[in-house]
């Protein structure tokens, strides 16, 4: 069609026209070219529409819809009827919302028949069904009826079994018979557990499981048996090898580093005892130590933030000067011994370590406050002794310097620390005291005048390096669960009473035999042992700045025995037979019966259980072992008193030393 149009005005040169003519006849020409080119579109577009009808064809149901329009429109002419139709058919809006129209249809439809299926298996399928993923006392309850999950209840009641598992083994059993369990209103609780049941939700279940449900109601068993079970079983009897300690701080190779976490196998006995009666009620058959976590686990890991941020800010704490003034002595406070005084609590948080610090006030106390003073006492044997030494004159002030140093230490600029000393000038020791008899190695304390321990002891080694030093002191601190030295190993104490220094009176499980002659072979580095729950009577007494009196007095033959027959006493305590014990009655008969009939082994036994029945002035719960020598400490005591009992009576007046103390604590 172009070609055509660049062909004329060169026929139209050869024809030899002006430039008029030929502007005149290309304009005609124009025209005519007009019209073969609208043509050839209008084909086109004919084309197009024939493809078009081809590919859009309505389906029947829409065609039946339009039959009636299509019908108002006969009487018009064809021409225009004719361009109607291709206007509808060629609007591809009006086709598009035709297809979402039928698609939106389907789609109500569909989802009509969905929620009706879904609410028929709610609330009829699962009307007296439990949902999916119900789990009720270890049973996987989904989908059963009430009935049936009440049948499978009733046989695990009547052959429930209980295992208690330690390390993969089964350390003990427990049948529902021995405690008679039963059913009861099992059926009545689970018919009320199906009916709270949210059942329009039970698609939930099919995807993530539903929180198992324990219920012990409905379930009947003596609970006195029970309890008789748990107080018997061998898990609350086992020892532990590894206690579990929290994490902490730990100063290695000049900073602080987190110490790990120790995970020990002591066992939890509440929780042990909560998980077993929970196992009971909810009918789990199996309690595993390990993996039920019934053990004592660490407060505070390594992984604590609070911990992390503690242990950087320690380190730059402990770089500050801290200089120190006792007495006008001043001198700096080396890291190697800082270092103990910084810890942190058990959630992680930096503070100061008064215990620690505690230790080296008593050496302080030892250092400056020591007096060779003597003194006048009235011993528990009821004569009188000159003590020389300690310092229960002048004493370090604790409780300010403790607060002063615990200010330097937590800030964040070099501080001077001044120690302030108090003094006791003309003080009396009053009626409240500790007494030790470092000769006859006996311990005695006085609580307003009332002796509430007596007991034999242990001192210092006698080779005039650990000797215990004699003195009238001032009791410093105590403390609980810590530690020892003896022959340079570490040795674990439950109570610690701080005396002088090192010196303290302190349990010592490691040792068998206490009192008479032992301390000059076996003694301790210049501390004070006794028995554990002497140890405990002392510690919850005790309190800071209480007296406490060393000396040494003349020996007393009647506390100490011969080495010879020390081995053959142990050993007779350790093996003796256990008695029975009856009725009033029953015993006295059986009592009458025996003594006609007892052999010589026989009367020895009967004479230790005479002696056992005299009155103990030391610890209740004073051990087997050194129950028959504290008896003979206390029966030689009494002879004593009764042999000086003249010698009270002419001298009524205490030393002035111990006016407070009144004479009954002599005759205790």
């Amino acid at each position: 069609m172009n070609n055509r149009l660049k062909e004329k005005p060169a026929e139209n040169e050869k024809q030899g026209f002006n430039e008029d003519e030929n502007v005149r006849i290309n304009y005609t020409d124009f025209l005519k070219d007009t019209e073969e080119i609208e043509k050839e579109i209008a084909e086109e577009e004919e084309l197009k529409r024939q493809k078009r009808k081809e590919k859009f064809k309505k389906p029947d149901f829409i065609k039946s819809k339009n039959t009636n329009d299509e019908k108002n429109h006969e009487n018009n002419d064809d021409s225009f009827k004719g361009n109607e139709k291709d206007i509808d058919l060629e609007n591809p809006e009006l086709e598009r919302a035709e297809v979402i129209k039928e698609r939106v249809i389907l789609t109500a439809f569909g989802a009509f028949v969905v929620i009706a299926v879904y609410l028929l298996i709610s609330f009829v399928y699962y009307n007296n069904r439990f949902l999916p993923s119900t789990v009720i006392n270890g049973e996987d309850c989904s989908g059963k009826t009430v009935e049936e999950v009440s049948q499978i209840m009733e046989e695990k009641v009547n052959d429930y079994h209980l295992t208690i598992v330690y390390n993969d083994i089964i350390v003990d059993e427990l049948y529902g018979r021995d405690i008679n369990l039963s059913f009861g209103d099992m059926d009545v609780v689970l018919d009320d557990i199906c009916d709270h049941q949210k059942k329009i939700s039970w698609i939930k279940g099919l995807v993530f499981d539903s929180e198992p449900i324990s219920t012990s109601k409905g379930l009947y068993y003596d609970a006195d048996i029970l309890n008789q079970f748990i107080n018997s079983s061998l898990v609350l009897s086992m020892t532990s090898t590894i206690k579990s300690e929290n994490a902490g701080l730990e100063y290695v190779d000049g900073e602080y580093q987190i110490k790990p976490a120790v995970y020990g196998d002591e066992i939890n006995k509440t929780a042990f005892i909560n998980k077993l009666i929970g196992s009971v009620n909810s009918l789990n058959t199996s309690v595993d130590i390990n993996r039920d976590e019934c053990f004592i686990m660490p407060e505070l890991t390594e992984d604590n933030k609070t911990l992390i941020k503690s242990c950087k800010e320690a380190n730059k704490l402990i770089q500050n000067k801290i200089e120190l003034n006792v007495t006008d002595d001043l001198f700096e406070l080396p890291v190697d011994l800082k270092k103990d005084w910084l810890a942190v609590d058990s959630t992680g948080e930096l503070i100061f370590n008064s215990d620690a610090f505690s230790r080296y006030m008593d050496r302080l106390d030892k250092s400056y406050s020591y007096s060779d003073d003597e003194r006048e006492f009235k011993t528990y044997h009821g004569d009188t002794v000159t003590v020389k030494g300690g310092d229960f004159n002048t004493a370090v002030n604790r409780t300010k310097l403790t607060e002063d140093m615990s200010l330097a230490m937590l800030n964040q600029r070099d501080s001077r620390v001044v120690v302030d000393f108090i003094s006791y000038e003309n003080s009396e020791i009053g009626n409240s005291y500790i007494e030790v008899d470092l000769s006859n190695q006996m311990l005695w304390m006085f609580i307003n005048g009332k002796q509430i321990v007596a007991a034999p002891v242990i001192t210092g080694k006698d080779d005039g390096e650990h000797n215990t030093p004699e003195g009238v002191y001032r009791l410093k601190s105590k403390t609980q669960n810590t530690t020892v030295t003896e022959n340079g190993e570490s040795k674990e104490v439950a109570y610690y009473i701080c005396v002088n220094g090192d010196v303290g009176i302190c349990d010592a499980s490691w040792k068998n035999l206490f009192g008479g002659s032992v301390y000059k072979n076996d003694g301790s580095d210049g501390s004070v042992y006794v028995l554990e729950d002497s140890a405990k009577d002392i510690y919850e007494n005790c309190y800071e700045n209480m007296p406490v009196i060393m000396y040494h007095h003349e020996i007393i033959e009647s506390y100490f025995i011969e080495d010879s027959y020390m081995g053959e006493l142990m050993e007779l305590i350790e093996n003796r037979p256990e008695i029975p014990t009856y009725d009033e009655e029953e015993t006295t008969e059986a009592t009458s019966e025996e003594t006609e009939g007892e052999s010589n082994t026989e009367a020895i036994n009967s004479e230790e259980v005479t002696e056992s029945d005299q009155p103990d002035n030391s610890s209740e719960n004073i051990t087997s072992d050194t129950a028959n020598i504290t008896e003979n400490s206390e029966q030689i005591s009494e002879n004593t008193e009764d042999g000086n009992n003249d010698n009270n009576s002419e001298n009524n007046t205490p030393s002035d030393n111990n006016s407070d103390s009144p004479e009954e604590n002599v005759q205790n």
